[in-house]
């Protein structure tokens, strides 16, 4: 699809992200006892408003963002309001902790059931299948070495590849390398010389099938809900881990292209498939839950340490307390983002 409408389909499912995370702290807070005054959808002009069970409902015209306020976020309304609704900050500490949790969680469970739908209508990945070519792109490293549809790579260099998964690990080890490639056709057996590009983006360091021109056969197995539901628990274990895995790997100076590499298959395609929407849309989802769940402040997850600090200390910290840490979560945030723009950019000048 081209760039454009890539784009597009990329903020709209980012919309629905958003509308999850914001469901999940409206609905706890609803089941609670606590007030929402308003719920807003995306940033900047606003489009559209109502009103529903006294929750004022906003729509913005920028999908990046969005808000939920509770009564008792501003200090005159809430005593104007105490005799009728109870605020957020009078709420137990393990209210407070779950209303807070709930928008996180619910967005790892919006990916949790897109990956359960498609793992439940499409089937399941088969793990142990070979590492059969589907399609080599024209004009490709690949088609240059002489490889065809069909063909099954057997070996890179000296490792055996019986899956895809191997086939991938070992063309990774070999970036900017001629390695000689193992692979069967009609049951004979044939070599070829192909060279694997240094990658000229962050998400094709982690495809290295893509830069080679390969498009990898994905057969699939039918399974029942039950099954399909276990792959689906199995899929977003492995989501949150490659997530945390990705922010450690950015903070020793490694790559940590979490959302990118989704990215960078969703836009490459022509046309988009349900599956690879659904799936496309669980990735986005977890990582936007698991990311919130940081222990940072104006995160979620810095939220929640503040509701340990009461917890350990019997009170609050003190506003002027929580706008200090709110200032040096931003910064850490930032810097953060300049540190991993930083080590991008120094990777691929020192590739080139």
């Amino acid at each position: 699809m081209d760039e454009l409408s890539s784009i597009a389909t990329a903020l709209l499912v980012l919309a629905l992200c958003l509308v999850s995370y914001n469901a999940g702290h409206l609905l706890a807070a609803q089941l609670l006892g606590c007030r929402v005054v308003t719920c807003t959808i995306g940033v900047g002009p606003l489009l559209s408003t109502f009103t529903l069970r006294h929750t004022s409902f906003e729509l913005r015209a920028i999908p990046l963002g969005g808000s939920v306020n509770f009564a008792g976020d501003n200090e005159e309304y809430r005593w104007r309001q105490r005799a009728s609704y109870v605020a957020f900050a009078d709420q137990p500490v393990w209210k407070r902790a779950v209303i807070v949790s709930a928008g996180p969680l619910a967005t790892v469970l919006l990916g949790f059931a897109c990956f359960a739908l498609t793992f439940a209508a499409y089937g399941v990945p088969v793990d142990a299948a070979p590492a059969s070519i589907a399609e080599v792109l024209d004009g490709s490293p690949a088609a240059a070495a002489g490889l065809r549809a069909d063909d099954i790579v057997t070996a890179v260099g000296s490792t055996e590849t019986p899956t895809w998964a191997a086939a991938s690990d070992a063309m990774r080890r070999a970036e900017g390398e001629s390695v000689d490639l193992a692979f069967e056709r009609a049951g004979s057996s044939f070599h070829a010389q192909v060279t694997r590009p240094r990658p000229i983006d962050g998400a094709s360091r982690w495809k290295p099938l893509r830069v080679l021109g390969i498009q990898r056969a994905n057969p699939m197995r039918q399974v029942g809900v039950s099954a399909a539901i276990h792959a689906a628990l199995a899929a977003t274990g492995e989501s949150i881990a490659v997530t945390y895995g990705a922010v450690g790997n950015a903070l020793r100076g490694g790559d940590a292209e979490v959302l990118g590499t989704s990215y960078a298959d969703f836009s490459d395609r022509t046309s988009v498939a349900l599956d690879f929407m659904l799936s496309f849309v669980a990735l986005i989802s977890i990582n936007l839950g698991v990311l919130n769940l940081l222990p940072i402040p104006t995160l979620n997850g810095g939220h929640l340490l503040y509701l340990g600090f009461e917890v350990v200390r019997g009170r609050p910290p003190s506003r002027r307390a929580r706008e200090r840490a709110e200032q040096i979560g931003m910064f850490l945030l930032l810097a953060l983002m300049v540190f991993v723009l930083y080590n991008d950019i120094s990777r691929q000048v020192r590739d080139r």
